[in-house]
Order: structure tokens, then sequence, then C-alpha cells
């Protein structure tokens, strides 16, 4: 290239969400492409960010070879089970085989690879290193090294458990709320046998010998001989009984549905109720820190209401209820100490309160890179080497100002699946995606305004203010977006109205580039690139035919050089400002990206 790579560039992948398996290898033929063809021109500043680019793709494809992509501090999928070993090291694992794991109390939480897309119900821990999780579709995970690597267990039998136990290491049950399914193991999980129908939602054993079983049916059964033979007791009050907490071999608690929870004093041989006032809540979860102080969670106690918080510390006689602040449904809760606890629930939710509970913080944001393998993430984008956003799934924006160490969640003003995010500046940014979602953001994410689109097309790129042509940055507010159904609109006052322009398509758009106020480059389904010179008045399609696929991906590097990527692995380049394009026979095979690289003065 013509010298102009001396500059830094920013650069963003985005990608359908069903290709994002096949996005690492193209991102990374793409970087090595622009250095390799002006390599006299490298330096020390645009082969730092270049290794960085590398660096972090390595990262992420080790992460998940099934799911690949920046996942970022939040979840948006539910999760399932909170459980801590002590007040500072816990584990809590959700939907489609998510797991986090604390080391500080819950203040931030790091995602581990759980090796399953199945969701997971119910987390173990033996000791610090030695955990063992459960869900859906027979789902028994170990792991030995604190979750770095973890083992798949046949246990033959493929109904969803909702509780996992250990008396010992040999010796572990697994049990299933809606199948009367209970499997036990003595090898520490490697083969299972059944000692028997039971149903369970929770079990727990005070010693290697005495277990206990309850039930959604409100049902209980005892065992005082490791499991070989279990027999039913009778809890005082029979309704649906979902979680179950000790804090010694004789006084424990269920919870449930009916607004109340039952304690024994005597290892479950006899339950007394004690009514919490939960109105008509369903209480999923209880734990106790100790004999006299717990808490117990579940969903809105009236209609449009908060879920449930209910704290207790004179052993359940009486009830406080605390404020939770969100209506999705609190699933566990975990109490490290008697003033510290944490709670999780669907949507992501994670509660945290180092004061007894008068104040519940949100700890949806608290998570640290790699997250979450399956939350989609479809767009990223620097503005330089140290400042970047990603986007994707469920509106959620993540922020980095360290060049990706770590990323700071905040949530749009839309649900919608967000396809593209593009910054003029630390501050001024859009995100663009489905339902004709637009968004601006004038404080750098922490709060959005829409712009939507009088249209339901669902919009794949948004690109406003930068001109990879003339290099003019910010103090025009022309730009494009596109979308599904061919749809191409134009602003010239940043967003804040779009005029629909002609398209000589129908086809689906991915990418736009604009190189100035006349000129501007977007690429579609069918192997089709267009082009405008008059500000997008008539747009013509000037590459087609290359491939039967689409076309996802436009990357420029200057206002000369680019590449075009797509399925079948295509690979197109220009030297012309997108006039003519060449395919490039060297290419990677297999492989699809959303690729945006623009130079930009003064790197690093």
């Amino acid at each position: 290239m013509k010298g102009s790579v001396t500059r830094f560039f920013r650069y963003g992948i985005r990608t359908r969400s069903e290709r994002l398996d096949m996005q690492i290898a193209t991102v990374s033929y793409a970087a090595f492409k622009i250095f390799s063809q002006q390599k006299e021109n490298i330096t020390m500043k645009n082969l730092k960010l270049y290794l960085l680019i590398t660096a972090s793709i390595t990262m992420l494809y080790s992460t998940s070879l099934s799911q690949s992509g920046w996942i970022i501090k939040a979840t948006g999928s539910g999760i399932n089970s909170v459980f801590f070993i002590n007040p500072f090291q816990g584990w809590m694992v959700g939907d489609s085989g998510l797991a986090y794991v604390s080391e500080d109390g819950g203040l931030s939480w790091s995602g581990l690879d759980s090796k399953t897309n199945n969701k997971l119900n119910c987390v173990f821990f033996k000791n610090e290193l030695t955990r063992w999780a459960a869900g859906n579709n027979g789902t028994i995970i170990k792991t030995s090294d604190g979750g770095n690597n973890w083992t798949a267990l046949s246990s033959g039998s493929l109904v969803n458990y909702t509780s996992v136990y250990f008396p010992t290491f040999d010796t572990g049950f697994v049990v299933s709320n809606t199948s009367s399914t209970l499997r036990k193991s003595t090898d520490g999980g490697l083969s299972w046998s059944s000692p028997g129908p039971v149903e369970g939602s929770a079990i727990y054993f005070s010693s290697s010998l005495t277990g206990i079983v309850t039930s959604t049916s409100g049902a209980l059964t005892r065992t005082t001989n490791g499991g070989s033979y279990w027999f039913s007791d009778v809890i005082n009050y029979p309704s649906s009984r979902y979680a179950m907490s000790f804090v010694n071999s004789s006084t424990g608690w269920v919870s449930g549905s009916g607004a109340g929870v039952n304690r024994t004093t005597n290892g479950g041989a006899n339950w007394t109720f004690q009514s919490t006032g939960g109105g008509f809540s369903t209480l999923y979860g209880i734990n106790f820190s100790d004999a006299s102080t717990g808490w117990t969670v579940g969903s809105p106690g009236t209609i449009g209401g908060n879920s449930e918080i209910r704290r207790t510390t004179n052993s359940g006689t009486n009830w406080i209820s605390q404020s939770s602040g969100t209506a999705n449904i609190l699933r566990s809760v975990s109490a490290n100490t008697s003033s510290d606890g944490i709670i999780v629930g669907d949507a992501g939710t994670v509660l945290h309160t180092s004061n007894s509970g008068t104040n519940w913080n949100n700890r949806l944001h608290a998570f640290s890179f790699p997250s979450h393998p399956n939350y989609n993430l479809t767009s990223v984008h620097f503005i330089n080497a140290n400042t970047g956003w990603s986007a994707g799934q469920l509106g959620i924006v993540n922020k980095t100002s360290n060049g990706g160490d770590s990323w700071t969640s905040f949530s749009s003003a839309s649900f919608n699946q967000i396809n593209s995010v593009h910054f003029l500046d630390t501050d001024t940014g859009w995100i663009a995606g489905n339902s004709g979602m637009i968004q601006i953001t004038m404080n750098g994410g922490a709060n959005w305004t829409s712009q939507s689109l009088p249209v339901s097309n669902n919009l794949n790129d948004i690109n406003i203010g930068k001109f990879s042509l003339t290099g003019f940055f910010g103090l025009h507010r022309i730009g494009w977006c596109v979308g599904n159904s061919g749809a191409i609109y134009k602003t010239t006052d940043g967003g804040g109205t779009w005029t629909g322009q002609l398209s000589p398509t129908t086809s689906n758009l991915y990418s736009v580039v604009p190189f100035s106020e006349n000129v501007a480059i977007a690429c579609c389904d069918s192997g089709r690139i267009l082009r405008t010179t008059d500000g997008g008045t008539v747009w013509t399609i000037s590459v087609t035919g290359v491939v039967n696929g689409a076309l996802r991906s436009l990357s420029f590097a200057d206002g000369n050089y680019g590449i075009c990527s797509g399925d079948s692995a295509t690979v197109l380049y220009t030297t012309n400002t997108g006039d003519s394009w060449t395919l490039d026979i060297t290419g990677p095979r297999g492989l699809t990206t959303k690729i945006c690289m623009m130079c930009l003065q003064d790197m690093i």
C-alpha cells in the first residue's frame, strides 16, 4: 500500500450470530493482508496494534471453538444457582452452559468454559478445586482444578437434573424434578446407578448416611443408609418445594410456593411451617449463614411488583421484606456471612449486599473476560488502541478503555439485537440493529437515545462521520445505514433524521463504508457490491456473481485499499476505492466475517 498505513486503524468485527464460529481466522487474515501489503512502512506503532489484534483473536478462539466472539461482562441469560464455599470463593451456573467464578465475595466474576451448551441448574463444591454441576439433557460435569478443565460424566439418563450433592468425594447424587429420577455414584461421578424412583428439586446430606430430597409436588423423601433405600415423610405444608438450606445436621429450611418456608430441628423428621408474608410469591432459593440469619428469594409477590427478597434474623420466626429492584425471577441465594449475600436470577440478574440487605447492588456488569461463550456479540469498534466498544444480543453495549483488558457494560434503550456499533470519538456513537433500531449516545455509551427509523427492517451496519477517502472526521454528520431487503438510509444531521434511498436490489445489505460526502460502497447477498458517487441518489451494482452466497464485510485501510469478505471464504480486494475488485484466490477457506478497518492519524 502507498505508505498510508503508518497511521493506526480502528477495527471491528461484526457478523450474523449464526456465523460467529467462523470469524476468527478471517480477521487474522485481513489484518495480516493489510500489513503484509505495505511492509515497507511497518512501524513499531502499527506492529503493536497488529499484535494486539492477533493476540486478542487467539485468546477468543481458545475460549470457545463452537462460538467465537468478544464475550464481555453481561450475559442476559438466566442464572439458576449460586454457591459459595467460603466468604470469598463462589460459583454460579445457568442457561446454555453458563459458568462464573468469583474470588472476591461476588464483587467481580470471571467466566469459564463449562464445555457444554446445555442449561445448568445446580452446582456443588466439595472443596476449592473439586466441583460438580448438573442440568438439562442428563448433563453432569466435574472439575478437579477449580474450573479450568471440565469432564463430562454420563449418568445414563437424559432427564433434566435440578440438584447435585456429594456427601463424600466418591459418593454423590443427582435428582430430577420432573421424571422421578434419582441417580447415585460411588466413584466420583464416573458411573451412576438408580436406587429407585425419587422425585427431587433439591437434595442435601447431613452425613454420608443421612440425606433429604424435596420436590415441587410437596413430597419429602429421606434416607438413613447412604441412599440405598429412601422413604417418604409428611411435610406440614404440602406445596411445591424448590430449595433447601441446612446449617448443621439437625437444623434446616425448605422454600417453595405458598409464601412460606418449612423448618426442621431434627434432621427432617418433623417440619414447622413459617410464613414469610410474601404474598403470591414462589420462593425458589433459600440460604442461611448461621442458625439465626438467612434469606429466601423468588418471584414477584404481587402483579407488577418486584421479585421477593425476605430476610430473617431469628431462625425464620419473622421475616422482613427487602427491595430487589427487579421483576426478574430470583432463583438462588448464597449467604456468604450474616451481612454479605449474593442473589442470582433470570435475565442475568446478579445482586450483592454487604450491609445485610439494606441495599442490594446490581452486579450485572461485574463480569470479567472471558464470559459466557454463548452470548453472541455481533460488532466491535475501536477508535484507538485503548478505547473500544462491543455490542450484540439483548441491546447490551460493552466498553473498554485499556485495549480490551477489562470492560464495562451498559444497557441500550432496547432489547433488540445490535448488529453494528460505530463511534466518532470517546463520547459520540451509534448502534443499529433489528426492527429498525438506531440509537445514539453522547456520553461514551452510558446512556442511549433512540433514533429509530419508521420501518421494521433489520439494520446490519451503520457508519457516520468518518470518511476513508478524505480523513474527514467528526465535523460533518453525514452517514449511511443498511439492512435487510435492500434497505439504504442516509443522514446529514448525525442521525437526527434519515432519508430512504432507492436501492438497486432487494437483497440483504450487510456492510457500508463512506469515502466522502458523495462516495460510498455497500455489500450484500448474491455476491453483490453496490456503489454510489452522487451521495446516494443513484446506487449501482459494481460487482455481482463472484460468489453465490453473501458478501458480508467491507474493510478499508485507507481511501484506496480495501477488502470485502463473504460466504465460502470469498475475499475480494480493491486498490482503487472500490471501482474494481479482484478475487483473492489465496484467502482462507470456510470462513466468514465482518471486518471494519479504517486509518486514523498518529497511532498509539
